[in-house]
């Protein structure tokens, strides 16, 4: 069952909140740093902080349905439909 989690984290949701994380930073460096106030456009601190945030969110809002999807019973769920 955890083979089955892990499988389902490093899938399709990891690579593309990854990219788009990836385009968030490339689109807020391009705009030059207007919308941070009091914060450097290369800061290193601030855009680590910011990404391990989201990667926690993003670990998280993919762990739980995961969990639970595989805890499920399969033929269950395919007769309650």
């Amino acid at each position: 069952m955890e083979e089955r989690i892990r499988v389902s984290l490093t899938g399709p949701r990891f690579y593309s909140a990854l990219m788009g994380g990836f385009g968030a930073l490339a689109l807020l460096l391009a705009a030059g740093g207007v919308f941070l106030f009091g914060i450097e456009p290369t800061d290193p601190m601030a855009f680590g902080t910011a990404a391990a945030v989201l990667a926690l969110v993003l670990l998280g809002s993919a762990y739980l349905p995961a969990r639970k999807a595989a805890r499920a019973d399969a033929l269950a769920v395919l007769r309650a439909d």
